[in-house]
């Protein structure tokens, strides 16, 4: 057992999945303490049968509902102050994670106190079944560009995160800056999806170092299910940034966290909301100008289609088309072992 990293499972409905998620980890991640942190509503909680799992060591706890965005960080928040090891890794359940990079990961944590997170490269896939459980990987491309964050000032730094934007959710991070931006989020009640996971990735930037190895980290499905495909989440008039309140709230925080014996939080308050309409408003506008005039008769076809088989046929084609990556030998290793593992009927 490596006691350096808990994993953070998230639950909120799609049991098959969890299913599917731990059986992988009783095969592939038994090295890690797992936290399952379920937020299912009441009459869905996950049926958790650790007889199923002998070779996790795995804590389940349950949760009220996520009924919104502020469930969601308490219930993180609790988790964080529940582990006690050095690291976390935050996965939800259509995640797949490669264990000896995570353990790399560590190793380099460990060696460069200046880095508060680290990840490698992550994947997005599709799986060409009905059901999207179990099947044939298809559509395979990466998730993010791999990019670290190194500069010592950490304005600097920020700045050159502004400019490359991404999330940061998925690296292993310190308890300790995991802890501290729940917290300032639940104090802040920044409770909205985008206003949320923009101040994790920025406040954490500004904390310290991030690291990006060029090793196979992760393989994240697009299915369904997923809740980023609900786009009234994640637009402006639902991102918090329109209540006053909380726009200063996010700024004043993250210029406090930025100042230094050169620059007044005030001035750097400035830069960062100058930054913030030239590298992400302006950026969401375009994209929802895009995305309106792509709401094409093909779209809307396929909106009407896409619970059913039809829609499923339509992803396999298409994904077919697209060029196999060709991974390194060691990334090969690992791929083909989450491959193999969804193969199975």
């Amino acid at each position: 057992m490596d006691e350096r990293l808990t994993i953070i499972l998230a639950l909120k409905g799609r049991h098959n999945f969890t299913d599917r998620w731990l059986s992988y980890a009783n095969i592939n991640l038994s090295k890690f303490r797992i936290l399952v942190a379920d937020g299912s509503d009441k009459d869905e909680k996950y049926l958790f049968h650790k007889s199923k799992y002998p070779n996790l060591d795995i804590t389940f706890k349950d949760f009220p509902a996520d009924k919104d965005v502020s469930f969601y960080v308490r219930k993180l928040l609790i988790s964080a102050n529940i582990i006690q090891s050095k690291y976390i890794l935050y996965a939800d359940n259509d995640d797949f994670m490669v264990e000896e990079e995570i353990i790399n990961l560590l190793n380099f944590l460990d060696k460069n106190d200046a880095y508060v997170a680290a990840r490698g490269e992550i994947y997005d896939f599709s799986i060409d079944s009905f059901s999207e459980i179990y099947g044939k990987i298809l559509g395979l491309k990466k998730f993010m560009k791999s990019l670290s964050f190194e500069k010592n000032d950490h304005l600097e730094r920020y700045f050159d995160f502004s400019k490359n934007r991404q999330g940061l959710f998925h690296c292993i991070i310190r308890k300790d800056s995991f802890r501290e931006i729940l917290t300032l989020c639940e104090n802040s009640k920044f409770f909205y999806l985008t206003i949320f996971k923009l101040f994790f990735s920025y406040y954490l930037v500004s904390t310290g170092k991030i690291f990006c190895s060029n090793n196979l980290y992760m393989l994240h499905q697009n299915h369904k299910q997923m809740l980023s495909k609900d786009s009234n989440l994640m637009n402006i008039k639902n991102s918090g940034f329109l209540e006053k309140d909380l726009f200063d709230c996010y700024f004043k925080i993250l210029s406090q966290k930025l100042s230094n014996n050169n620059q007044n939080s005030k001035i750097i308050e400035q830069k960062i909301i100058k930054s913030f309409c030239t590298d992400f408003l302006i950026d969401k506008l375009n994209y929802y100008e895009e995305l309106n005039l792509n709401q094409t008769l093909k779209m809307r076809i396929l909106e009407v289609f896409k619970n059913t088989r039809i829609f499923s046929l339509y992803l396999k084609l298409k994904t077919l088309k697209n060029t196999k990556i060709k991974f390194k030998d060691i990334d090969n290793k690992n791929f083909l072992i989450i491959e193999n593992f969804l193969r199975k009927s």
